[in-house]
């Protein structure tokens, strides 16, 4: 169940503050570790590592559509986050929805405020 995650920028706290509190719902995301190099910590597996989670707010969305991905093939999408500002987010990250699973992040779009 691949994942568009829709990344919000809102101009000023204020906005910033009314759009979290309609979100209404909530995600966690486990970012990437990475060396001061920029390169993917690794276990000795070859499995990525991560951080520990944070939660933001969002808004989280069933909804089809094609997206095209961080390696630039067109795939199907079924959910979309919708998050108010917070770091940056990467396709290497790990998000965890409301429901419980953790399906990758296959693109990344920012709206404009």
């Amino acid at each position: 169940m691949p994942v568009l995650e829709r990344w919000l920028r809102p101009a000023d706290a204020a906005r910033a503050g009314d759009l979290r509190a309609r979100l209404g719902q909530a995600v966690r995301i486990e970012h990437v570790a990475r060396r001061a190099d920029g390169t993917i910590i690794r276990t000795s597996t070859g499995k990525a590592t991560y951080q520990a989670p944070v939660t933001y707010p969002a808004r989280v969305e069933g909804r089809v559509q094609m997206v095209r991905s961080a390696a630039g093939d067109e795939r199907a999408s079924n959910t979309t986050v919708l998050l108010a500002g917070g770091p940056p987010v990467s396709t290497e990250d790990r998000v965890t929805l409301p429901d419980g699973t953790s399906p990758p992040i296959i693109a990344i779009t920012t709206i404009p405020s």
